[in-house]
């Protein structure tokens, strides 16, 4: 959830003296769901079917994707990904991507499809993403197992 008690925009709204300085516009309530699940074909190769559902204030849209990972060097962790997506039945998302230990990085551009897409001319979209894959190891708790030569 994002929005949800109503924050502030910013200090002031403009420069406008009309304006009360606490006139600033507030976000609107909006809402994030994710999912995805990784399915190892091989040693290599995996894909991964995924869904994305966001909304904020009267927008809102749905992605699904799927993408397919392959390992370049096992040796160093480094995989190599394409994928396809579609979104609001509007738009297809190619994406191209490498994964090196803990950090992915990714190239998607949206094509449009139909002509209500609206904000880019027919253009589509690029997007560039960066990320840090955090990982928390616990130590696990092993009960010890005492062999007892009798039995």
């Amino acid at each position: 959830m994002e929005g949800l008690f109503s924050p502030k925009y910013g200090i002031f709204s403009n420069s406008n003296k009309d304006i009360d300085k606490d006139s600033v516009e507030t976000k609107f309530l909006g809402l994030n769901v994710h999912g995805d699940y990784r399915m190892d074909i091989n040693k290599r190769v995996s894909i991964t079917p995924s869904f994305n559902y966001y909304s904020i204030g009267a927008a809102s849209a749905f992605n699904i994707n799927s993408h397919v990972w392959y390992q370049i060097n096992p040796d160093r962790d480094l995989k190599g990904g394409v994928g396809l997506g579609l979104r609001n039945v509007r738009d297809i998302i190619l994406y191209v991507g490498a994964e090196f230990n803990d950090i992915q990085v990714g190239f998607a551009y949206d094509v449009n499809i139909d002509s209500k897409a609206i904000g880019s001319d027919g253009f589509g979209g690029l997007e560039l993403a960066a990320r840090y894959i955090g990982k928390i190891y616990k130590k696990p708790k092993v009960k010890p197992i005492i062999f007892c030569p009798r039995l």
